[in-house]
């Protein structure tokens, strides 16, 4: 054994700094060699590298801080075998260690390879009493309850409180429903079945992250039921031997009576009455279309969106008269309705601040007319009625908010009469272009009765004369200025204007006489009767003198001769 000799020196590794050590591009440390990397502002003790001889001091690994504590814990330990070795002088139960040893069960206080106790063998047994395992039990086997009473595996807490359990309601062994109680608290207990049947039941919601499934192939199916068991709705696949089928959908109003719903592969959705949503949306690029159909699956009418490639295009809606013919209206993007023929109905509005207005087109899209209220701010105004002539220029009819009407050209009828409805002078007034009242022809009454009719003709704002016919036939003026006035039925009497002699007179004639009496007034201011017949004057007296009597009597006629 070669002599061991005690050489007291200190060792200084090399070290630095990692900043200074990444300078060190070319050093390749010896194998063995320890590199130190001093403390700096980013480490808080020293650490270490090993050189391999090949492999450059900036690209070898950290020497692991917890695996050179070890390796200085197992040189310490070494160190204090190498310092108390046991001599072989000395000796374990009388047996000296200067050669090999045996030692028996004895020797150590142990019990010998026979002997026997009360454990249960890994082989397995019975356990007779209660078994508490405080760590974790694993099986690679079934765990089995073994008894007909309610077999059964109880969770509990450690305190004892039972936390649920899984069991059999059977009380003889019999086959039976499987349970599990879930407990709230020591008296709150939920129990789900597992049913012979293959039914599940739950005391609440059922509650998935994954899929429910219903694995038949004949009416695939999940079923709702109160807690008695009726009926309320089922969903299922519409097939007896497992193929893709529609989807139904059946909601019972009673026992026996329900609804259908088809949801079907083609992707069209069937209800069996009446659909009632918020709204029902149809999602597709090329013309996206709601159908409606009769029982018969005849299409009746659409919904559709005009567009090939989802972009935005009004609304169509197609109606069928029978099953290649159908009209179409549309509902533009523009917010123009467009219907093929006349749209009835018991009002037509159109709802906006700005000249709200209904327009008439032709076929082609020309404005033909307007209807508008002449407003920008939606309050109360007059319409506007503008009936077009050609693309630039129209004609206007104003219906005023107080009841007028003005055209522009004038009023002209073709029929028999204009009427005018009022009980409050029913008139027809005739006005200038700035609204001034010119005339007016109304019936002067204020409850609708018969009265008499009026033409007013205004000469300034508040001046004006009335020309009155009355019911009876008269008429009423302040004067007449006319050539000749006719009165009567067969104008037996006459108002004349002699041009010639420049004088009016009165003709007054008779049917049966078959001539005519004339009265007028000569230059001198004498009265001229025609009396190229006899001449008869009837009173109490009749005077026929040069000179006028000085004392007439009542009833005297005084004749002047020529």
């Amino acid at each position: 054994m070669a002599t061991e000799k005690t050489l007291k020196t200190r060792v200084k590794m090399k070290h630095g700094k990692e900043s200074e050590w990444a300078l060190a591009t070319k050093f390749t440390p010896l194998i063995g060699e320890i590199i130190v990397y001093d403390v700096d502002n980013n480490h808080t003790s020293p650490r270490f590298k090993v050189g391999d001889g090949l492999t450059n001091v900036n690209n070898l690994k950290f020497v692991n801080q917890d695996e050179l504590a070890k390796i200085t814990t197992l040189g310490n330990e070494l160190l204090a075998v190498k310092n108390g070795y046991v001599p072989n002088t000395r000796t374990i139960n009388s047996k000296p260690l200067s050669a090999n040893i045996s030692l028996t069960a004895s020797d150590v206080g142990a019990a010998a390879s026979s002997h026997t106790h009360s454990y249960l063998p890994l082989s397995g047994g019975t356990v007779t009493g209660t078994l508490t395992v405080n760590k974790e039990l694993y099986s690679n086997a079934a765990v089995i309850s073994k008894r007909n009473s309610s077999p059964q595996l109880i969770l509990q807490n450690a305190n004892g409180a039972q936390l649920g359990s899984i069991y059999s309601g059977t009380s003889d062994g019999s086959y039976s429903d499987v349970l599990i109680s879930v407990n709230s608290s020591s008296s709150d207990v939920a129990y789900f079945g597992f049913a012979k049947n293959g039914q599940f039941t739950a005391p609440n919601n059922i509650y998935s992250k994954g899929t429910l499934v219903s694995q038949t192939n004949s009416y695939p199916q999940l079923a709702l039921q109160n807690a008695s068991g009726a009926p309320l709705g089922t969903l299922a696949a519409n097939t007896t031997s497992g193929a893709y089928s529609d989807i139904i959908l059946q909601v019972y109003s009673d026992a026996s009576t329900y609804r259908t719903f088809s949801f079907q592969r083609n992707g069209t959705f069937e209800v069996q009455g009446t659909t009632v949503s918020y709204y029902l949306m149809t999602k597709a690029n090329g013309y996206p279309c709601l159908y409606f159909s009769n029982n018969t699956g005849k299409t009746l009418a659409q919904l559709v969106i005009p567009t090939a490639d989802g972009s935005y295009n009004g609304l169509a809606v197609n109606v069928f008269s029978d099953a290649n013919t159908k009209v179409q209206y549309m509902f533009k993007s523009t917010g123009i309705f467009q219907a093929p023929s006349w749209v009835e109905g018991s009002s037509l509005r159109t709802k906006t601040n700005n000249y709200p207005e209904l327009s008439i087109n032709n076929a082609n899209g020309t404005i033909l007319a307007e209807l508008f209220a002449n407003t920008t701010s939606g309050a109360y105004s007059d319409t506007i009625l503008k009936v077009c002539k050609d693309a630039s220029s129209a004609s206007y009819f104003f219906f005023g908010k107080d009841g007028t009407f003005r055209a522009d050209a004038g009023i002209t009828t073709t029929g028999n009469y204009i009427s005018i409805k009022n009980n409050s002078y029913p008139q027809l007034t005739f006005s200038n272009a700035s609204g001034a009242d010119l005339g007016k022809f109304f019936v002067s009454t204020t409850d609708g009765s018969y009265a008499s009719a009026k033409i007013r003709a205004y000469s300034s704002a508040s001046t004006y004369y009335d020309f009155q016919f009355r019911g009876n036939g008269t008429f009423n003026c302040e004067t007449i200025g006319t050539y000749s006035i006719y009165i009567g039925g067969e104008d037996l009497v006459q108002l004349s204007q002699n041009d010639n002699k420049g004088s009016g007179y009165v003709s007054i004639g008779n049917t049966n006489f078959g001539d005519w009496r004339i009265i007028s007034v000569a230059d001198d201011g004498r009265l001229l009767i025609d009396y190229t017949n006899p001449i008869y004057a009837l009173g109490s007296s009749v005077i026929y003198s040069s000179s006028q009597p000085s004392s007439p009597s009542t009833g005297m006629i005084w004749l002047k001769p020529v």
